[in-house]
């Protein structure tokens, strides 16, 4: 066999590669790119679970606890909601927008419950902001009340007269029902969280 055509072919052959891998990195690209977009379009719409159970969650321990830096991350989590959505359906500078008819349907859905969502979740932050005012004016008249009925119980006391001493124990009980009432009160508001702790 000649040394020169065999060194003619696999110079050839090697040639041929080159240009075969050449052509075949734009194409790479193409696919990779289009991978690429398809995942980040999963990823950011599959965040729209994680945030959808996340909302709740902070809602309910800014109920709880009364805390305003929860009720600014509530904002803060129902306008990145909003954002992902818009962002799945228009694009941005890194994302495309998503143009399949039939995943455009499922976005059309989401959109729909997400709005029954923030709508639910609006109306308990009202009615839990409420049940807290409730519950600081209890807090707030159920010490003073207990300090009134400690000094007609002492009244009572120093009287000493048999006639008033059958209404110590009325008093007693007057007190003990007022702070039972707070209390039963405070575990109602957090039965929730005694749940979730469990």
């Amino acid at each position: 066999m000649n040394l020169q055509s065999l060194k003619t072919r696999f110079i050839g052959s090697y040639t041929f590669l080159v240009i075969l891998f050449i052509i075949q990195v734009p194409i790479i690209y193409v696919i990779v790119g289009g991978m690429n977009q398809k995942y980040v379009q999963e990823d950011i719409a599959g965040s729209l679970r994680k945030r959808a159970v996340e909302l709740p969650e902070i809602l309910n321990r800014h109920i709880l606890t009364g805390d305003e830096s929860r009720k600014a991350a509530f904002k803060t989590k129902k306008a990145e909601y909003d954002r992902v959505i818009k962002t799945l359906r228009v694009g941005s500078e890194d994302i495309p927008p998503i143009t399949n008819p039939e995943l455009l349907a499922k976005l059309n859905l989401v959109e729909k419950r997400w709005g029954e969502m923030k709508n639910a979740l609006d109306e308990n932050m009202k009615n839990g902001e409420t049940m807290n005012e409730s519950r600081a004016i209890v807090q707030a008249t159920t010490f003073p009340l207990v300090a009134k009925l400690n000094s007609i119980i002492d009244a009572e006391v120093s009287l000493k007269d048999p006639k008033i001493s059958k209404y110590i124990n009325v008093s007693g009980l007057q007190r003990m029902r007022t702070v039972k009432l707070s209390y039963l009160l405070e575990r109602y508001v957090t039965s929730y969280e005694d749940k979730t702790g469990a």
